[in-house]
């Protein structure tokens, strides 16, 4: 079964941005920042969108770095 360089980078980037996420995630709520903890649906709405916004850096930073890796390699 052949698969796609595309479509495996697209799951690696998806992938990447999970994990990237959910490990925002746990270190704001070390700080004391957690979806139960917000009185309003704005709080809980920026709390995402921040760690969201965090998360494609990150994943947009490591990506280019990986092609750059790999394009020197080559």
């Amino acid at each position: 079964m052949a698969v796609s360089k595309v479509a495996v980078r697209k799951t690696a980037e998806f992938l990447l941005y999970f994990v990237t996420l959910m490990a925002y995630m746990g270190i704001a709520s070390l700080f004391g920042f957690d979806l139960s903890g917000f009185d309003s649906n704005w709080a809980v709405l920026v709390y995402l969108l921040v760690l969201n916004f965090l998360a494609c850096v990150t994943v947009n930073y490591v990506l280019s770095l990986w092609s750059k890796r790999n394009k020197r390699r080559s």
